[in-house]
């Protein structure tokens, strides 16, 4: 075989798997990291806008600077409790496997001390000697092999059944150790529930009297249509922030947001307190979303697949979440009790994001649902399958 001929081959067998090997660990390990670089430089925009935007929000008044804190405490407070109660909900589901697991072992215990009892009895009745006299009867060789076999076989099974009862006692021991254990992270976990509660009620405490002041610093300036178009302004300042951040940061779906439009479930059920289109500050301004009333604590979920562009505290809608689908669509998800994501992470339709409350000041729980594309928001209505309840 000619050199040149054997170094091809040789070539196509050896090199060929090696180069494709190397072709998959790099398409498998760059956008994994490519991924994460941007994740990092995504966080990184974020912070410095929210800083800036801290800074012009750190320009007004002083009540309202202490509102942002005591709300943002609350819904970091609400967080961890929710975070406490599924650690609770993991502990008890643990304890029952357990109580599950130590009432099989007692009952496999049971049944293996009666067989063992059983055996005992046999062996006493049939006599300790019995062995050695089959031995020394003359009796038919046959017979004396089955029987021989039948001791053999009769001593190996008390010798499992004692081995059998010897583990599953050791089981039952350690079972009952993790059950105390599991026991004990309970009590733990309940006592640090209620100090989260006791601080929680203290933050909440703390808002009420804030809200006061912010309400006599709106009526000193003797202008609540402006305050309201101020924070008109800061969300729109956001948003167009956002949008020259995110333009770095292209979101890519399988289905465009477009393409679900009159497809979509609610974020939550509730009643219809402001719709969109509808006047307010004496008609300088209009609802650009809708305002959903629920009991405080409703489960607030996204209505698609999306990344978290934002998620703090915002002048006049208190703790918001926005997120982006692509596209340039936005959904913006307002006057939350607390918030469980964080600028990045990525969400599903139905995911939860957050829970309803009435930060930003409200007077009472409800969610700010919005749907912009670009500068512009559109109606939410024409968005979702079906309508919610009228207040």
């Amino acid at each position: 075989m000619q050199p040149t001929k054997l170094w091809r081959i040789m070539s196509t067998r050896f090199f060929a798997p090696i180069a494709a090997i190397l072709l998959v660990a790099a398409s498998s390990g760059l956008p994994a990291a490519d991924e994460e670089a941007e994740l990092e430089a995504l966080r990184g925009r974020m912070t410095d806008m929210r800083r800036a935007l801290e800074s012009d929000q750190g320009k007004r008044s002083a009540a309202e600077t202490e509102l942002r804190k005591v709300e943002t405490d609350i819904g970091e407070r609400n967080a961890a409790l929710r975070r406490l109660r599924d650690q609770q909900s993991e502990t008890a589901r643990r304890i029952g496997e357990l109580e599950r697991e130590r009432v099989a072992v007692e009952a496999r215990i049971g049944v293996e001390r009666d067989s063992l009892a059983a055996q005992v009895r046999a062996a006493y009745v049939t006599g300790r000697n019995e062995r050695l006299k089959l031995l020394l009867n003359q009796q038919d060789p046959a017979h004396l092999g089955r029987m021989v076999v039948y001791y053999d076989y009769f001593n190996r099974m008390r010798r499992d059944t004692i081995a059998s009862v010897s583990a599953d006692l050791a089981r039952l021991n350690a079972v009952a150790a993790e059950q105390e254990t599991e026991a004990m992270r309970q009590r733990q976990l309940e006592q640090r529930q209620s100090q989260e509660l006791d601080k929680l009620e203290q933050a909440r405490a703390r808002r009420a009297e804030v809200l006061v002041a912010v309400d006599a610093s709106i009526r000193a300036k003797g202008d609540a249509i402006a305050e309201m178009e101020t924070q008109a302004a800061t969300l729109e300042k956001l948003v167009e922030e956002l949008r020259e951040v995110l333009r770095d940061f292209p979101v890519e779906a399988d289905a465009p947001f477009a393409d679900v439009k009159g497809q979509l479930a609610w974020p939550l059920r509730g009643r219809l307190l402001r719709d969109f289109g509808q006047p307010r500050a004496q008609g300088r301004l209009k609802w650009d979303g809708v305002l959903v009333g629920a009991a405080p604590g409703t489960q607030v979920k996204a209505v698609y697949h999306g990344r978290v562009a934002y998620a703090d505290w915002l002048t006049g809608l208190g703790l918001l979440v926005i997120l982006e689908h692509g596209d340039g669509y936005l959904t913006l998800y307002g006057h939350n009790e607390s918030v469980f994501k964080s600028v990045g992470e990525w969400v599903a339709p139905g995911e939860t994001i957050a829970e309803v409350g009435d930060s930003g000041g409200q007077a009472q729980p409800a969610l700010y649902f919005e749907i912009r594309r670009g500068r512009q928001p559109q109606n939410p209505h024409r968005w979702f399958a079906d309508g919610l309840a009228l207040r």
